[in-house]
């Protein structure tokens, strides 16, 4: 049912497992949670995570066992991809405190899910706290997974005119509406998420480098593009059509045309 979007038949299938005293694995109520989320049923979706996580802690006898740990994560991490396919990222951080703050679960699929449910929403600032967290966090270690997103979101900024205020301290900027982001501050958090990822020893392949060339031409940075464009070469990564569109554009928004 769920691969034919069908959420709502999921649940009924799932409940008419428990009804009928089917046994349910783990597996099972991972589908039925990503069902929930997947049908934009978020509030029911987050009753139902933690009724199914009471339950996993009353069948083991031991709420905060290693054996209760692992089903949990598998819970959390299916809501978290719910939550990051629909864009929703009040509920993302909401579960990423509960798993943490409740059960003490980390781990970098449920930060990943969460940055990304973030920034498909341009809730940039959020995610870049999010990721700060990350790092806090003793074992886990950012992937190319964790910084895809937020290069994308970059790329995607919209050309907001209204005015727009930084906070020095961390290089956010606000407008309006909100949750837009600005492609004024954009192309400053992509250059930031591409030092990042340096630090972290993660090299930018030609979808992330594509995104940094497209956030930088947005902002009419023609110069910082073709020098990103420059380092995408040098570290033989070949680029595509899009990348030399994006190029292009940076150089009509900075007004280069004759190059």
């Amino acid at each position: 049912h769920l691969r034919l979007g069908e959420w709502l038949q999921a649940v009924k299938a799932y409940m008419r497992m428990r009804n009928e005293r089917i046994s349910q694995d783990i597996h099972s109520h991972c589908l039925a949670v990503q069902a929930h989320f997947f049908g934009g049923q978020h509030e029911s979706g987050m009753r139902f995570v933690n009724q199914i996580v009471e339950m996993q802690a009353s069948d083991t006898n031991a709420a905060s066992s290693q054996a209760a740990s692992e089903p949990r994560l598998k819970l959390f991490t299916a809501a978290l991809k719910g939550c990051e396919k629909n864009g929703l990222w009040r509920e993302a951080i909401q579960l990423v405190n509960e798993s943490e703050l409740r059960y003490n679960i980390s781990s970098e699929q449920i930060f990943n899910s969460a940055i990304g449910a973030c920034t498909r929403a341009r809730r940039m600032t959020e995610a870049f706290k999010l990721y700060s967290r990350m790092k806090q966090r003793g074992g886990l270690r950012p992937s190319p997974a964790t910084f895809a997103p937020l290069l994308a979101a970059t790329a995607q900024a919209q050309v907001v005119k209204t005015k727009t205020t930084t906070n020095n301290n961390n290089n956010y900027s606000s407008s309006t509406p909100p949750s837009d982001l600005a492609s004024s501050s954009a192309w400053e958090l992509a250059l930031q998420v591409e030092a990042e990822m340096n630090v972290a020893a993660i090299p930018l392949d030609i979808v992330t480098f594509t995104a940094l060339i497209t956030a930088l031409g947005k902002a009419g940075k023609w110069q910082r593009a073709v020098a990103a464009y420059d380092r995408m070469v040098a570290n033989h990564v070949e680029p595509n059509e899009i990348t030399h569109s994006a190029l292009i554009t940076g150089f009509g928004n900075g007004l280069q045309w004759p190059r």
